[in-house]
Protein backbone atom coordinates (compact mmCIF):
# COMPACT_ATOMS: atom_id res chain seq x y z
CA UNK A 1 0.00 0.00 0.00
CA UNK A 2 1.82 3.35 -1.30
CA UNK A 3 1.69 6.20 1.35
CA UNK A 4 1.38 10.00 0.77
CA UNK A 5 4.54 11.71 2.59
CA UNK A 6 5.83 15.35 2.09
CA UNK A 7 7.76 14.45 -0.90
CA UNK A 8 4.45 14.09 -2.96
CA UNK A 9 2.37 16.83 -1.35
CA UNK A 10 1.99 19.85 -4.46
CA UNK A 11 4.39 22.68 -3.92
CA UNK A 12 0.85 25.31 -2.42
CA UNK A 13 1.26 23.11 0.44
CA UNK A 14 4.64 22.94 1.04
CA UNK A 15 5.24 26.41 1.22
CA UNK A 16 3.80 29.91 1.78
CA UNK A 17 4.15 32.69 0.40
CA UNK A 18 5.46 35.80 2.46
CA UNK A 19 3.51 39.26 1.68
CA UNK A 20 6.53 41.50 2.38
CA UNK A 21 9.00 41.55 -0.47
CA UNK A 22 12.97 41.39 0.73
CA UNK A 23 14.81 44.55 0.32
CA UNK A 24 17.08 45.28 -2.23
CA UNK A 25 20.62 46.57 -1.49
CA UNK A 26 21.54 49.71 -3.33
CA UNK A 27 25.55 50.76 -3.59
CA UNK A 28 26.30 54.43 -2.45
CA UNK A 29 26.42 56.30 -5.95
CA UNK A 30 29.43 58.02 -5.34
CA UNK A 31 31.50 58.91 -8.27
CA UNK A 32 29.11 61.71 -9.60
CA UNK A 33 30.70 63.68 -6.75
CA UNK A 34 33.62 65.29 -8.32
CA UNK A 35 32.13 65.00 -11.84
CA UNK A 36 31.00 68.25 -13.18
CA UNK A 37 27.24 68.01 -14.58
CA UNK A 38 25.80 69.60 -17.05
CA UNK A 39 22.52 69.74 -18.57
CA UNK A 40 21.38 69.77 -22.24
CA UNK A 41 18.79 72.39 -22.94
CA UNK A 42 15.57 70.73 -25.39
CA UNK A 43 15.79 70.62 -29.01
CA UNK A 44 19.82 71.57 -28.94
CA UNK A 45 21.31 68.48 -30.50
CA UNK A 46 23.50 66.03 -29.51
CA UNK A 47 26.47 67.41 -28.79
CA UNK A 48 27.35 70.01 -26.16
CA UNK A 49 30.25 72.60 -26.92
CA UNK A 50 31.72 73.96 -23.94
CA UNK A 51 34.74 76.91 -23.91
CA UNK A 52 37.41 77.71 -21.78
CA UNK A 53 39.39 80.50 -21.81
CA UNK A 54 43.34 80.40 -21.73
CA UNK A 55 44.85 82.20 -18.55
CA UNK A 56 46.53 85.72 -19.42
CA UNK A 57 49.92 86.55 -19.01
CA UNK A 58 50.97 88.38 -15.64
CA UNK A 59 51.68 91.79 -15.72
CA UNK A 60 54.93 91.94 -13.89
CA UNK A 61 56.64 95.28 -15.32
CA UNK A 62 55.61 98.49 -13.94
CA UNK A 63 54.02 100.91 -15.78
CA UNK A 64 55.19 103.74 -13.72
CA UNK A 65 54.13 107.68 -14.06
CA UNK A 66 54.09 108.56 -17.84
CA UNK A 67 51.06 106.90 -18.74
CA UNK A 68 52.16 104.47 -21.04
CA UNK A 69 50.09 101.86 -22.51
CA UNK A 70 51.01 98.34 -21.24
CA UNK A 71 51.27 95.40 -24.45
CA UNK A 72 48.37 93.85 -25.21
CA UNK A 73 47.24 90.34 -25.09
CA UNK A 74 45.06 87.86 -27.46
CA UNK A 75 42.79 86.62 -25.53
CA UNK A 76 42.28 82.64 -26.73
CA UNK A 77 39.76 79.93 -25.98
CA UNK A 78 39.69 75.99 -26.11
CA UNK A 79 36.43 74.35 -27.07
CA UNK A 80 35.63 71.18 -25.40
CA UNK A 81 32.81 69.09 -27.34
CA UNK A 82 30.70 66.10 -25.37
CA UNK A 83 28.33 64.55 -27.05
CA UNK A 84 25.23 62.60 -26.22
CA UNK A 85 25.21 58.88 -25.78
CA UNK A 86 21.80 57.21 -25.03
CA UNK A 87 21.23 54.34 -22.34
CA UNK A 88 18.40 52.34 -21.25
CA UNK A 89 16.52 48.91 -20.28
CA UNK A 90 12.95 48.51 -19.68
CA UNK A 91 10.39 45.80 -18.37
CA UNK A 92 7.78 43.78 -20.29
CA UNK A 93 4.38 43.45 -19.02
CA UNK A 94 1.72 42.14 -19.90
CA UNK A 95 -1.68 44.42 -19.72
CA UNK A 96 -3.02 41.69 -17.99
CA UNK A 97 -0.52 41.42 -15.61
CA UNK A 98 -0.95 45.13 -14.67
CA UNK A 99 -4.98 44.60 -14.08
CA UNK A 100 -4.46 41.11 -11.75
CA UNK A 101 -1.41 42.02 -9.76
CA UNK A 102 -0.49 43.40 -6.69
CA UNK A 103 0.59 47.38 -6.73
CA UNK A 104 3.43 47.04 -4.73
CA UNK A 105 4.70 44.17 -7.00
CA UNK A 106 4.74 46.77 -9.80
CA UNK A 107 5.60 49.67 -8.26
CA UNK A 108 8.82 47.38 -6.94
CA UNK A 109 9.72 46.85 -10.41
CA UNK A 110 9.25 50.93 -10.77
CA UNK A 111 11.87 51.22 -8.16
CA UNK A 112 14.37 48.40 -9.86
CA UNK A 113 14.72 50.33 -12.92
CA UNK A 114 15.19 53.94 -11.03
CA UNK A 115 17.91 52.25 -8.99
CA UNK A 116 19.15 50.78 -12.63
CA UNK A 117 19.18 54.18 -14.22
CA UNK A 118 21.07 55.62 -11.00
CA UNK A 119 24.06 52.44 -10.91
CA UNK A 120 24.31 52.98 -15.15
CA UNK A 121 24.85 56.44 -14.62
CA UNK A 122 27.14 55.82 -11.85
CA UNK A 123 28.90 53.38 -13.89
CA UNK A 124 29.44 55.21 -16.60
CA UNK A 125 30.68 58.50 -14.45
CA UNK A 126 33.67 55.80 -12.89
CA UNK A 127 34.82 54.97 -16.47
CA UNK A 128 34.80 58.18 -17.50
CA UNK A 129 36.78 59.07 -14.74
CA UNK A 130 39.05 56.09 -14.51
CA UNK A 131 39.94 56.64 -18.48
CA UNK A 132 40.67 60.43 -17.88
CA UNK A 133 42.24 60.62 -14.67
CA UNK A 134 46.02 61.29 -14.78
CA UNK A 135 48.58 58.74 -12.81
CA UNK A 136 52.58 59.74 -11.62
CA UNK A 137 54.87 56.62 -11.80
CA UNK A 138 57.09 56.19 -8.58
CA UNK A 139 60.71 56.25 -9.05
CA UNK A 140 62.51 57.56 -5.33
CA UNK A 141 62.13 54.17 -4.40
CA UNK A 142 65.04 51.64 -4.22
CA UNK A 143 63.45 48.42 -4.52
CA UNK A 144 64.30 48.09 -8.36
CA UNK A 145 60.61 47.41 -9.35
CA UNK A 146 59.10 49.60 -12.28
CA UNK A 147 57.13 51.20 -10.67
CA UNK A 148 59.25 51.60 -6.85
CA UNK A 149 57.69 51.83 -3.77
CA UNK A 150 56.49 55.04 -3.00
CA UNK A 151 59.00 57.81 -1.55
CA UNK A 152 58.56 61.07 0.10
CA UNK A 153 59.85 62.22 -3.24
CA UNK A 154 56.99 60.70 -5.04
CA UNK A 155 54.28 62.34 -2.99
CA UNK A 156 56.44 66.35 -3.41
CA UNK A 157 56.06 65.39 -6.63
CA UNK A 158 52.12 64.62 -6.75
CA UNK A 159 51.65 67.33 -4.36
CA UNK A 160 53.52 70.17 -6.96
CA UNK A 161 51.57 68.97 -9.55
CA UNK A 162 48.10 69.13 -8.10
CA UNK A 163 49.28 72.29 -6.86
CA UNK A 164 50.39 73.49 -10.28
CA UNK A 165 46.96 72.43 -11.87
CA UNK A 166 45.05 74.53 -9.13
CA UNK A 167 44.25 71.70 -7.44
CA UNK A 168 41.18 71.86 -4.40
CA UNK A 169 43.19 70.99 -1.35
CA UNK A 170 40.28 69.38 0.24
CA UNK A 171 36.57 68.75 -1.06
CA UNK A 172 33.39 69.81 1.56
CA UNK A 173 33.23 68.65 4.85
CA UNK A 174 31.17 68.10 8.00
CA UNK A 175 32.46 69.48 11.11
CA UNK A 176 32.88 67.60 14.35
CA UNK A 177 31.05 68.56 17.05
CA UNK A 178 30.97 66.91 20.37
CA UNK A 179 27.36 65.75 21.37
CA UNK A 180 28.73 63.22 23.57
CA UNK A 181 26.54 63.34 26.78
CA UNK A 182 24.50 66.28 25.45
CA UNK A 183 21.05 66.00 24.88
CA UNK A 184 19.50 66.71 21.22
CA UNK A 185 17.25 69.84 21.25
CA UNK A 186 14.21 67.37 20.56
CA UNK A 187 14.88 65.14 23.65
CA UNK A 188 15.46 68.82 25.66
CA UNK A 189 11.86 70.22 24.66
CA UNK A 190 10.55 66.55 25.84
CA UNK A 191 12.57 66.76 29.44
CA UNK A 192 10.84 70.20 29.55
CA UNK A 193 6.86 68.72 29.01
CA UNK A 194 7.30 66.18 31.55
CA UNK A 195 8.92 68.49 34.26
CA UNK A 196 5.94 70.88 33.09
CA UNK A 197 3.20 68.10 33.15
CA UNK A 198 4.83 66.87 36.97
Amino acid sequence: MSITTTSTLPAPVQQSFSYKLLSVPVPSMIHKIPAMRKNMPRNGGTTLRMRRYNPLNTAMVPLGTTGVTPPPQNLTAVDIDAKISFYGTYIILNEQVTLQNQDPVLNEAAARLGVSLRQTEDSLTRDMLAATAGFINCTGGVNGDNPTEITRSDVDTVVRSLLNNNAYTIMDNIEGEDKFGKPCAEVKSFLIDLEAVA
